[in-house]
């Protein structure tokens, strides 16, 4: 089998934890690992080999995910996708590398993994896979159904119908997220389940399925090599693999399962999933409440304590840069404050990255936003580094960038404002502070 790990969404319903250059499948929201490692963890669970899992991923995350893979001493092969698709074109994607890369045989079954998602159950987790592996050796396109315990708005729902095994059944329908009432009479009915969006199947199958449902792929993966399908990746349409072939096809199998699972798609998913105190609040970081209660607090500043009074139903969410307050059940509406963020000139960088913004060297650290400018930037590299200063800020050409604790022989160019470190020669480290004034 061969674990393809999606890991190139950008997860903006759950701003500000999550930013574009940091998306929530690198965030630690429920352990020591972020849901990426996670991932990656139960990747191995299954296959033993790094080799049998493959990571896809935005080329602007490569940073992120090879940090994100130290601590697990892995190095499995990555694909940081050229051009930004959707799931149907990665996967395309994985499958060519598969066939061309790795010599992998038309039986071989590839299990589709999103890398953002919580589970909890690994032995379940197992069992599922095992059953899906065999499943889809017989043909199938094998999805997980995850046995509800509430009628759930925020998910979509796979219809079972017809018995195949005493573990799984043929699909009748794929639905879109429903009203509640529709939700409750889907719970009803014992024959719906939460759609996980992770799939099963063959190499075989889905190169067929592409041909009968996606025949615009399908002639890219003929026609080009693995190396010319990725150099010519923007050719790929931007379409999802359950609009492309999931909602055509015939050979849709789902196995339910009762794993603890959710696809953290919503404010309102975390508090769900975190530990509640004695007034149903959820909280993590310096707060302090009186009266509060059904209520998720998250502090990350360092700097602020969370103060709450007679407050019932809140979400609050305080990072270095941004306070956010939502009511609960309103959490999908962050998509459109994100939105609204974007459009404007004084915040849209603000959707962009947080204070913290990871480099594969190391990190730079925002200390100051309003002038002067501040910011601390430290790591480790035996090769020269080069910084955009504009990256972070508008700068005027009359602007004048002043270094502070300059460990690593940093220069500033002037008439571009490239920052250039050259890391100490013994060490290769180097960590300073730049301080930008008159900036925009």
């Amino acid at each position: 089998m061969k674990i393809i790990v999606l890991a190139g969404g950008s997860g903006s319903r759950l701003f500000p934890l999550s930013r574009e250059e940091y998306p929530k499948q690198f965030l630690n929201l429920f352990n020591s690992h972020s849901l990426f490692q996670q991932t990656i963890l139960r990747a191995k669970l299954v296959v033993k080999k790094e080799d049998n899992i493959l990571i896809l991923s935005n080329k602007k995350y490569s940073p992120l995910i090879k940090q994100h893979l130290i601590p697990l001493n892995l190095n499995p092969p990555i694909i940081f996708e050229p051009a930004k698709r959707n799931t149907a074109s990665a996967i395309a994607l994985a499958t060519k590398y598969l066939i061309d890369e790795q010599k992998a045989s038309e039986d071989t079954v590839m299990f589709i993994s999103p890398s953002d998602h919580m589970i909890f159950g690994k032995n379940r987790f197992i069992t599922a896979l095992t059953r899906a592996e065999a499943l889809a050796k017989k043909g199938y396109i094998v999805t997980f159904g995850i046995i509800p315990s509430k009628p759930h708005t925020g998910y979509g729902y796979i219809e079972a119908g017809q018995s195949i095994s005493d573990f799984a059944y043929k699909v009748n329908s794929f639905k879109e997220k429903p009203p509640l009432k529709l939700a409750q009479e889907y719970i009803k009915s014992g024959n719906y389940f939460w759609n996980s969006g992770m799939f099963a199947f063959t190499i075989k199958t889905i190169l067929q399925e592409f041909k009968n449902y996606a025949p615009d792929i399908y002639s890219l993966l003929s026609k080009y090599t693995y190396q010319e399908l990725y150099e010519n990746f923007e050719k790929m349409p931007d379409i999802s693999i359950d609009y492309a072939v999931m909602e055509y096809t015939k050979k849709a199998a789902v196995i339910p399962t009762n794993i603890v699972w959710s696809d953290i798609g919503s404010l309102e998913s975390i508090y769900d999933n975190l530990e509640k105190d004695a007034h149903d609040n959820a909280c993590k970081g310096q707060i302090v409440t009186i009266d509060t209660k059904h209520s998720l607090l998250l502090n990350e500043s360092k700097k602020l304590l969370l103060t709450t009074v007679g407050v019932d139903s809140l979400i609050a969410i305080v990072t270095d840069d941004v306070i956010t307050l939502v009511k609960q059940g309103e959490g999908q509406g962050v998509r459109k404050l994100v939105d609204r963020l974007k459009k404007s000139t004084k915040y849209n960088n603000i959707v962009k990255r947080g204070t913290t913004i990871i480099y594969p060297w190391g990190q730079a650290k925002i200390l100051n936003l309003s002038s002067p400018f501040i910011i601390q930037i430290k790591g480790n590299s035996s090769n020269k580094i080069e910084i955009d200063l504009a990256k972070f800020i508008k700068i005027n050409p009359k602007s004048t960038v002043s270094l502070i604790n300059n460990k690593g022989n940093a220069v500033v160019n002037d008439k571009n404002f490239k920052l250039e470190i050259s890391p100490a020669s013994t060490s290769g480290t180097f960590d300073l502070v730049a301080v930008i004034y008159g900036h925009k």
